[in-house]
């Protein structure tokens, strides 16, 4: 088997000496001095550079100016926003109040007025029926009075009113209502203490009585007038409006009645202090259009009116009912518990949690409360009429405070566009004032943009020569864990531990490959001291490394065949694939490219990997892939290669892996460094290489990255192959330097997987 010579794989980093420039300035070749004379250097690192341009903003002129600029018109506008809000809030919340208070007045007064006009006719009833002197068996004349007291009030108040009679203490009744079964509408009714007589009427415009016939058309059960005469007894000489009720024969509409009554000078034997009274049955449909009609009105706005003592709901501002008949023939009322209304629910329990009870109101006063996101408004409407009802008026209180804070947002708006614009503003005068990457009229900025053009230049023509795993430590750590300059008595502290290490690898190299256990030992507590090493210093340590060498066959050829510069550019294709992987691999190592071969070093730099056996094996098949499609479909239509097809097929790439131990770091001066990775792996690649030549393969792996990724990879056993000791680095055929293993060929992955992963 060919040997090659010892190798040593480096990369030189050289710094030129730092130079004046002729304006005096510091030159761009200080930028990567690392010693404690050049403290005064641009730092590459981004991070780096990124807090202190950060730090030295806020203390920039412009800095300055812009927070002065914007300070005064900030504290301009927030003056007079405080002003104006201050002066126009009480107004509008004022006159806010004002129109949500009339609002619930305009109910108040419409019910009010209705119910005075109706008390004030059953007192002009009560006196007309005590002028004539006549009673309740009088029932000529009492029929001709009813009907036409009838006749007038549905002319007065269209709906509200249905019942026009006269009664007694004993369960006697006698009038005209409203009765749907008839083709006029109206009907005679006689109740006595037995049965409820019904006549039916004929046209009522035609006449001013009621024309009916001897004999009841229709004839009902006993029927109870209990609440009316119980009310006159409570009330004998007064006009009484008794507590609600429903009726089964009328089971939609909620009942008022309003009862004049006569009073006896003594009671009876029965106790009852009123011989007659003159009623009038009223509807709540009147009251509940008119609460419908002004609650539509206005946004959101509910109202609804409830009887204070039974809590029973008389008017609401929507269809759904108050009361129900139930199959057995009697009258279910809702409350403001029991309604299907989850609204008048909710704002009823609100106003209860708040005052406890409905009775602690004070009448004829408006109380207010609110939750989060409306006004309650009770109002406890209490007459000389004995009417004792609370009206709940809710309104949403965006209503009220939607001006002002429309009003707020415009201002605030207005406030953040008049800021932006003093920004934008302050940002252009600061910039005329302090522009250093301008024209500018100041010499201290011309010096500074002439010193700054010179040190980008240069550092642009410098990053090209940097290692990508050096460009990658300067851009992704801090600048705590990666100082960009060491002082002189930190690089001496380095320079006597890697004397020592030399030290103990000498006594390592002595021994031979096969003292695993002790040779490895060793190398951890290497490992453990050189954990914190500046990799821009000079250091060695000693790493398990994988290496991966591409080798590019038929490379001569294009040599040969093709102009220098034409090589240049059908190569860029291959650094730019093999750059990738180095970036995507997170610390690997590209070696300069030597006659027709390359090396990717997995694990030499950085923080010790575990896997990197098999980001090498996952990075060759990468490569694979990435260079064949180049080869494939950007090559053969390139215009260099295409009516050369032959030399694009010439070029072959052959990839060879192993993983051993070697001694890395930075060997050289202080002002002129090279990475080196010592040891004989590059050799036993070229001979792996070189053996598997003829057997057209293109992925082969020494026998410890074998056994590490055979859980994988498919692997198959190539050939029997001597390989150079880790610590090796000579060539001599000399068998106590050698080991003897195998070579495998690498296949396909085992199982798929994100190729980022791997990284």
């Amino acid at each position: 088997m060919t040997r090659v010579s010892p190798y040593i794989v480096d990369h030189q980093q050289e710094q030129p000496n730092a130079e004046k420039n002729d304006d005096g300035g510091v030159g761009a070749a200080q930028l990567f001095s690392d010693t404690a004379d050049n403290a005064s250097s641009l730092m590459s690192s981004s991070e780096y550079s990124t807090t202190h341009k950060s730090v030295s903003f806020f203390t920039s002129i412009k800095f300055c100016l812009i927070l002065a600029k914007f300070m005064v018109v900030l504290l301009s506008v927030s003056t007079l926003s405080i002003i104006w809000i201050s002066s126009f809030a009480p107004t509008v919340s004022e006159l806010s109040s004002k129109v949500r208070d009339s609002e619930i007045n305009v109910i108040i007064k419409n019910t009010v007025n209705t119910l005075s006009e109706i008390a004030h006719v059953g007192k002009i009833m009560r006196q007309q029926v005590l002028s004539y002197g006549y009673g309740i068996s009088d029932y000529s004349k009492v029929e001709v009075s009813m009907y036409g007291n009838y006749k007038t009030s549905q002319e007065l108040y269209g709906g509200v009113t249905i019942a026009s009679y006269i009664g007694d203490p004993y369960n006697n009744c006698f009038g005209t209502m409203t009765w749907t079964s008839t083709a006029s509408g109206a009907a005679t009714f006689n109740i006595t203490p037995t049965d409820f007589q019904i006549f039916y009427c004929a046209s009522m415009s035609d006449n001013e009585r009621c024309i009916r016939d001897s004999t009841p058309n229709e004839v009902l059960g006993f029927y109870d007038m209990k609440i009316l005469i119980e009310s006159c007894n409570n009330y004998p000489n007064d006009v009484v409006f008794t507590p609600s009720f429903a009726d089964p024969i009328l089971p939609q509409y909620t009942w008022v009645s309003m009862l004049s009554c006569v009073p006896r000078t003594t009671p009876d034997a029965y106790g009852n202090k009123f011989s007659l009274y003159y009623g009038m049955d009223l509807t709540i449909t009147s009251i509940s259009d008119f609460l419908k009609n002004k609650t539509r009105s206005i946004y959101g706005a509910r109202g609804f009116f409830i009887e204070t003592k039974s809590s029973y709901l008389i008017a609401v501002d929507s269809d759904i009912p108050t009361s129900k008949s139930l199959s057995d023939g009697t009258i279910q009322r809702f409350t403001i518990y029991t309604i299907d209304d989850k609204e008048v629910v909710m704002f009823s329990q609100t106003i209860l949690s708040s005052i406890g009870s409905l009775t602690t109101l004070t009448c004829n006063s408006l109380n207010i409360i609110s939750d989060s996101s409306h006004y309650i408004l009770s109002y406890r409407l209490c007459t000389d009429t004995h009417i004792d009802w609370v009206l709940v008026y809710v309104v949403p209180q965006w209503n009220y405070i939607s001006s002002t804070i429309i009003a707020v947002i415009i201002a605030m708006i207005g406030s953040i566009l008049i800021i932006c614009i003093g920004i934008i503003v302050a940002t252009f005068v600061s910039l005329k004032i302090v522009k250093p990457f301008y024209k500018s009229g100041f010499s201290e900025v011309k010096q500074l943009q002439k010193q700054f053009i010179f040190m980008v230049n240069r550092i642009k023509l410098y990053k090209s020569f940097i290692p990508s795993h050096l460009l990658s430590e300067i851009e992704n750590n801090s600048a705590e864990n990666l100082p960009m300059m060491v002082r002189d008595d930190k690089t001496a502290s380095l320079a006597e531990e890697s004397t020592q290490v030399g030290e103990e690898q000498s006594s390592i190299t002595g021994s031979r490959f096969s003292h695993d256990d002790s040779h490895r030992q060793s190398f951890k507590k290497i490992k453990r001291r050189m954990e914190n090493i500046n990799r821009f210093a000079l250091y060695l340590e000693t790493k398990s490394v994988t290496l991966l060498m591409t080798k590019l066959r038929g490379l001569n050829e294009w040599v040969e065949h093709l102009l220098p510069s034409e090589t240049v550019i059908l190569l860029t294709d291959v650094f730019d694939i093999m750059n990738g992987i180095s970036r995507l691999a997170r610390g690997a190592h590209l070696s300069l490219f030597e006659n027709d071969s390359i090396m990717l070093s997995f694990n030499a730099v950085g923080q010790e990997e575990s896997n990197h056996q098999e980001k090498a094996l996952n990075a060759s098949r990468m490569l694979v892939e990435k260079l064949s499609n180049v080869k494939s479909t950007k090559w053969r239509n390139h215009q260099l290669l295409s009516k050369r097809p032959k030399l694009a097929d010439a070029l072959k790439f052959n990839f060879a892996i192993t993983t051993q131990e070697s001694v890395c770091g930075n060997i050289g001066t202080k002002d002129s460094k090279y990475f080196t990775i010592m040891g004989s792996g590059k050799n036993n690649l070229e001979n792996m290489l070189h053996s598997s030549s003829s057997l057209d393969v293109q992925i082969v792996c020494s026998d410890n990255v074998k056994l590490v990724c055979e859980n994988s990879f498919m692997m198959r056993l190539l050939f029997p192959f001597t390989f150079l000791n880790d610590s090796s680095l000579s060539n001599r055929q000399d068998e106590s330097i050698t080991r003897n293993g195998y070579v495998y060929q690498v296949g396909s992955a085992l199982a798929t997987s994100n190729d980022d992963e791997w990284m």
